[in-house]
């Protein structure tokens, strides 16, 4: 606490205030609130965890449920091939979907989805399916790739 109050008790600088030096002073005092409020809350563990856990749903709600879009339009279809893969081919699989289906959603969130781009997310994600149809596979690819960049444009209309 005393580094708190020395801040805080510290007359301004004689020197004519710049723009970078307004806001530097500025970050350090929400810091240093961020702080303070961060003390007062660890005395009751309760309270921290429960202002925690309401600040992370407020914070990635958008983010979320674009992510559970996404995982939906990626998912569809594909359960009855999804089972018949072998238990390990099934773990990695899975985890590249999901690293799939996190890049589509940084690309919508951040406004530069290229059918480009996702087609090539799809095909180097479904290709790792042994045994595909390669007619099947490009349909899929075709088919998730149209509902992809429809879910892009009503997210940025």
């Amino acid at each position: 606490m005393p580094d708190v109050e020395r801040v805080l008790n510290t007359p301004p600088s004689q020197e004519t205030p710049n723009v970078g030096s307004v806001e530097v002073r500025a970050e350090e005092e929400s810091r240093i609130a961020l702080e303070r409020n961060e003390t007062q809350v660890s005395n009751a563990p309760v309270a921290q965890s429960s202002a925690r856990s309401a600040l992370s749903t407020a914070a990635s709600t958008p983010q979320s449920s674009m992510m559970k879009d996404v995982e939906d339009i990626l998912s569809d279809g594909l359960k009855e091939v999804y089972l018949t893969l072998p238990a390990d081919r099934k773990q990695v699989f899975k985890q590249k979907g999901e690293a799939v289906a996190r890049t589509i959603t940084d690309m919508i969130l951040h406004g530069v989805t290229k059918v480009k781009a996702v087609w090539r997310l799809l095909r180097e994600w479904l290709g790792s399916l042994p045994g595909m149809n390669k007619y099947f596979l490009e349909q899929e690819i075709k088919i998730k790739t149209d509902r992809v960049m429809i879910l892009a444009e009503s997210a940025h209309a």
